[in-house]
């Protein structure tokens, strides 16, 4: 009889390629919780009254919606304190039958805080390069100080400054960058809030600031 042959050794079956996914399916997913951070910036008056200031803020973001694979919709709310301060010339008749006035410098400061929601607009350049473009709207509330020179303190002319509650729309845009996922340096090189109601009037400002992922 014919010697009985040995079975063939089964090869081993080749892995499957992986799948290709689709380019909606490989868009990083949004960043869960939220961004906490300070701020901190100058702001200078624009328009009717002509003042400079220190400022800070504390913003909170949360991510809501993926537009593009590099764009991201988010809301932000700002918490911020202004303290700005101006000088003002003001000229009062003292007599007006010989045409007599007196002309002095009214100095004033005040403390504007404001509250206002809004969202940011987020562009990914690179993975730690971003731009961002913020819009909002909310209150603003001003606590003013006016010292008048001796000569014009009996005179009694009106304040340069009002305090009070006001509208406020803020609009401003920079670039972030990330050292790690979770933190965040932004710079904020154009600010615009413009105030409607008492208070200091419009201001344009630049701040920095610092946040991170809770």
């Amino acid at each position: 009889t014919a010697p009985a042959t040995a079975p063939a050794l089964a090869r081993p079956a080749a892995p499957a390629a992986p799948a290709l996914q689709p380019l909606e399916d490989a868009a990083p997913s949004l960043a869960t919780g939220w961004r906490f951070g300070p701020a901190f910036g100058v702001e200078f008056g624009i328009g009717d009254a002509d003042y400079d200031g220190l400022a800070i803020r504390v913003d909170a973001q949360r991510e809501l919606s993926r537009l593009s694979p590099q764009a991201t919709l988010s809301f932000l709310g700002v918490l911020s304190m202004a303290h700005a301060s101006g000088k003002e010339s003001v000229t009062v008749v003292v007599d007006p039958f010989l045409g007599r006035s007196l002309t002095a410098a009214i100095e004033w400061d005040a403390n504007v805080f404001e509250a206002v929601p809004g969202g940011r607009l987020t562009y990914a350049a690179t993975p730690a390069v971003s731009l961002f473009a913020d819009a909002g709207l909310g209150l603003a509330y001003t606590v003013a100080n006016v010292r008048l020179p001796p000569a014009l303190a009996a005179l009694g002319p009106s304040d340069p400054v009002d305090g009070g509650l006001a509208g406020v729309l803020r609009l401003a845009g920079g670039i972030a960058l990330a050292p790690t996922p979770a933190l965040r340096v932004t710079v904020q090189a154009i600010g615009l809030d413009v105030r409607f109601g008492n208070g200091p009037g419009s201001g344009f400002g630049l701040a920095a600031s610092i946040s991170h992922r809770l």
